[in-house]
């Protein structure tokens, strides 16, 4: 039968063993801040082109409306397009730089992954002169002789709301976790 060796020399073979010690490659480092960028970007195109339907489409919108108060509210939104747009498009991701020293990479990919980070008071400047112009779109049909219910509307943005929130909060945890793995292949 096998006997243990005393527990004061378990704790002692156990610290002097060499910690493990996981580094990141060049080559590891610049793969994860290529798709990352990558990935990032496909979706601000997306963004992108879906910006420009929706101001072709509230454009179109605005030239039709036979109501002022209507029309206004269409040019508000086809206005806070581009307002979205340009606060967006200032975060569009940088290239990775030349360097082939991974310090240098895992700084741009963290520093790419904080400017990615978004915040729900951001999400709602951008987004709050297209909500304005909505309100007076609504505003202008309820004036209307036969005016719509203004419910579902109401809700649909309460909806939309909640889930930018959901959104921003996930993606949130994203960021911080993709961090924390960064951190935990550096061995910081």
């Amino acid at each position: 039968m096998p006997t243990r060796p005393p527990e004061d020399d378990l704790k002692g073979v156990w610290l002097d063993q060499e910690t493990e010690t996981t580094s990141m490659s060049v080559e590891t480092v610049r793969a994860l801040s290529s798709a990352y960028l990558n990935r990032t970007r496909l979706r601000y195109v997306a963004g992108f082109v879906l910006a420009a339907v929706v101001a072709a489409q509230f454009a179109w919108f605005a030239w039709t409306a036979t109501d002022p108060i209507i029309r206004l509210g269409n040019i508000l939104v086809v206005a806070s397009t581009g307002w979205m747009v340009w606060r967006i498009a200032r975060r569009f991701p940088r290239g990775a730089p030349d360097s082939t020293a991974a310090s240098s990479l895992v700084d741009h990919y963290r520093d790419e992954l904080l400017r990615q980070k978004v915040r729900y008071v951001d999400l709602l400047v951008s987004a709050g002169p297209t909500l304005a112009g909505c309100v007076v779109i609504m505003v202008g049909r309820q004036l209307q002789p036969v005016h719509a219910n203004p419910l579902p509307v109401a809700a649909f943005t309460a909806l939309w709301l909640a889930g930018a929130w959901l959104v921003v909060r996930r993606h949130s945890r994203r960021v911080d976790q993709k961090l924390a793995e960064l951190d935990r292949m550096q061995g910081e």
